[in-house]
């Protein structure tokens, strides 16, 4: 998978962690990167995600849709995750 990718995947889940308020050394990150898929997230002790909160998280993972199909988002009192897959460009390539 492209390195590019995999970056604003990562960067996109430093920006929740300011939304919902966590410092580094309170979250553990999961990362899992194949050719076509990817899983990414973080992990933290069990806090509560108000709804505000949640509509922003989405709204950030969002971003990720014009590069990846997203499969599954999971957010909740212990972690956020996106998985998804690498979108084929119009010319039939991956977008790795």
């Amino acid at each position: 998978m492209d390195c590019d990718l995999v970056l604003m995947a990562t960067n996109v889940m430093v920006e929740i962690t300011k939304i919902i308020g966590i410092i580094e050394g309170e979250y553990t990150t999961v990362l899992n990167a194949e050719d076509t898929t990817i899983l990414s997230g973080i992990q933290y002790d069990k806090r509560i995600i108000g709804k505000d909160e949640e509509v922003k998280v989405l709204r950030k993972i969002k971003k990720l849709n014009k590069f990846f199909q997203v499969n599954h988002v999971i957010v909740n009192s212990r972690g956020i995750l996106f998985q998804g897959q690498v979108k084929e460009r119009k010319n039939g390539k991956n977008n790795n």
